[in-house]
């Protein structure tokens, strides 16, 4: 039996305490956030304790998500893993690549699992195509409504990095020309980015990111030689296109993404299988932080 906790509950968060509650071989041991009350109402919901300690929480746990705001991640994450507790943390991970790289160190020397909360890899319209040859171009298309929840969160580190893991997924080579532009209409934070990605392979990419808009779209097209493919990830659907033949359309099975993710945390940490370090220059989460640099310094500069 796998113990486990999750470490914010406010809303991705909750789910993950509702999904855990609700698998074999696992026993959601407690949950902990900043708002007490709150914490308590969901642990009564899922049967479960609310703590008040972090610490004490830790002790009790095998593995623990971690769905704090992102400015937290780091610091949450690194008691977690000095406590002996495997982690998924939220994506985008940390606020620096320096912090994630040592998040990864301290995993790797207490053979602990480390996971970063990308839902999309469990898309599985996005799964049929990691295993082709990689495509020679690229586009993605991610918009969401502007809500409370997501503020001091710009939609780079929100939506796009979910388009840079897949990218990054299907090419590893490395980014060799970047540019980027976009704004901040609605809020502080930016809510347009637009960003076109030049892979050493020769891939092109061109990804776009809005919280401008009432309705979550999330669409990808991904050009091959011999065929065009078009994936709606909100309806799961894709559509295939090839030369003069008439387009086959595939329709998947909504698979609850979040309990795919935790089914597959969960196996990892029964069977140990440790963190790797992070050798890749360009992670989501750097090519993320390129891309929102590069849009703010454009503003800055006018």
């Amino acid at each position: 039996m796998t113990k486990v906790g999750v470490i914010g509950v406010g809303h991705m968060g909750y789910f993950h305490a509702k999904v855990y509650s609700q698998m074999e071989g696992v026993k959601l041991v407690g949950v902990c956030d900043k708002n007490t009350e709150y914490a308590a109402d969901v642990a009564e919901e899922f049967g479960t304790n609310d703590f008040l300690s972090l610490k004490q929480l830790l002790e009790q746990c095998d593995a623990v998500s971690i769905a704090v705001p992102p400015s937290k991640h780091y610091e949450v994450a690194r008691k977690a893993l000095e406590a002996g507790c495997s982690v998924l943390l939220e994506k985008p991970g940390c606020e620096t690549t320096d912090q994630l790289k040592a998040l990864y160190w301290i995993a790797k020397q207490e053979k602990l699992v480390l996971e970063i909360g990308f839902l999309e890899r469990f898309n599985p319209a996005v799964r049929t195509l990691l295993w082709s040859e990689p495509p020679i171009s690229y586009s993605s298309f991610r918009s969401r409504p502007h809500t409370p929840r997501t503020a001091g969160v710009d939609v780079v580190l929100d939506l796009m990095i979910h388009d840079i893991d897949l990218l990054l997924q299907l090419d590893s080579t490395w980014c060799r020309e970047l540019v980027a532009t976009g704004g901040s209409y609605y809020s502080d934070e930016l809510d347009f980015v637009y960003a076109t990605i030049i892979m050493e392979s020769g891939l092109r990419a061109e990804l776009v990111a809005s919280a401008l808009l009432p309705n979550p779209i999330q669409r990808t097209i991904l050009l091959y030689r011999d065929k065009a493919i078009m994936l709606d990830l909100n309806e799961f659907t894709r559509m295939t296109h090839r030369d003069e033949c008439k387009a086959k359309r595939q329709v998947y099975e909504d698979p609850n993404k979040l309990q795919c993710e935790l089914v597959e945390f969960i196996r990892k940490v029964e069977l140990n299988t440790i963190a790797p370090l992070v050798q890749r220059q360009s992670t989501a989460l750097e090519l993320a932080l390129r891309i929102s640099n590069m849009v703010k310094k454009g503003l800055e500069n006018g």
